[in-house]
This record gives C-alpha cells, structure tokens and sequence, in this order.
C-alpha cells in the first residue's frame, strides 16, 4: 500500500515537471536568444503573445532569475497599424493612475537621442501596506519598425535594503544607463513568421 502511494506521489511529480516545462517554455518571436545592451548579454527567458497580436520577450542577466533580477530588457511588438503616440499616450495614461495610487513615484518623456523614437522614463514601486519591496527604475523606448511600435523597456531594480540609497544610485547611472539603452539597435526587431 505504501508503495503504491510513493508511485502516485512520483507520477504526479513527472507529470507536474512536465506542465511545468511546458508552461515556461519560450518562443522566440524576434529571432533573438540573447542580446547585448552596451557590454551585458542578456538571455530570453519568457515570451508570450496575446490574443491582440502582441508578442512580448523578456530578457535577464545569465546568473539572475525573475525572483531577485535587478536588470531586465524587454521588448515588445505591437499589432500592425498603431501609432508610437498612441503606444506613448496608453502608458503615460497608466503612469498618471498608478501615481495617483502611489506606484509610480515619478514619470517624464524624455529627449530621445535617437531620431524617431519616444522615450518615457518613470520610478516605480512595489507598495505594500505603505513599505516598499521593490523599486525600479524604467526607460521605455518607443519606435516604429515595419508597421508595428516595437518597444524596448530597460529596468533596474533595487529590493529591500538597498531602497534607501536606490535614488541616489538613480541620480548617479542614469547617464551612463540611458547610453547603454540608446546601443541597442532596434530596427533589428522583427516579428517572425
């Protein structure tokens, strides 16, 4: 009898490791594995695509995980015949609300030193019981590329201990991590078929 339950227990362990595979299975969209911003290689590590015909990949660091990252690059594409403006008014819109709510500490669009592109930068935070747990810093860059806004967003993140110096951070990078978003090429995004 109790052989039979160490069975059930090990069949129903394959078997959740094989839904679980297949639930963080990523699909490369855009035909990159990795990418480098600046001097860093970032690895895919989630892709998805929504049923508006978006498609999405995240990218982290080879020795960090989405539990305690502290740079992510995303990019996403949107569907055929939207504006940049559009894709820019949308998040600003969110921006506005999650700072009311005390999300987002700050948000601005910013000079973008590419010609054609909008860039938007905001703080935010993860509030919890009016503490912060995470804070992070995001660039977006909005552009236009074969008739779809493709978006690259740069994060860095700070967790519990280090939120108290994390603006300070901020103010002294924040040159030097817009250089390193402005490196990446995004003309090279396209959405495979």
């Amino acid at each position: 009898m109790k052989m039979k339950h160490v069975y059930q227990i090990i069949s129903c362990l394959v078997l959740f490791m094989m839904v679980e595979s297949d639930l963080f299975a990523q699909k490369d969209f855009f035909g990159m594995q990795t990418i480098t911003v600046s001097d860093q290689e970032f690895v895919l590590r989630w892709s998805a695509k929504t049923r508006n015909d978006r498609y999405m990949e995240e990218f982290l660091l080879p020795s960090e995980n989405f539990a305690g990252f502290i740079q992510k690059v995303t990019i996403e594409c949107s569907q055929e015949n939207k504006s940049v403006e559009d894709e820019m008014r949308e998040l600003m819109a969110k921006l506005a609300v999650k700072k009311e709510q005390n999300i987002v500490f700050s948000f601005e669009q910013i000079e973008s030193p590419v010609e054609g592109e909008i860039w938007i930068e905001y703080v935010q935070g993860n509030v919890q019981g009016g503490q912060s747990f995470t804070m992070e810093w995001n660039l977006n860059r909005y552009r236009l590329v074969n008739n779809r806004v493709v978006l690259f967003r740069v994060i860095h993140r700070a967790y519990d201990k280090e939120l108290n110096d994390f603006m300070k951070i901020i103010n002294k990078k924040r040159d030097k991590w817009i250089k390193d978003a402005a490196s990446f090429q995004m003309e090279t995004v396209k959405v495979k078929k």
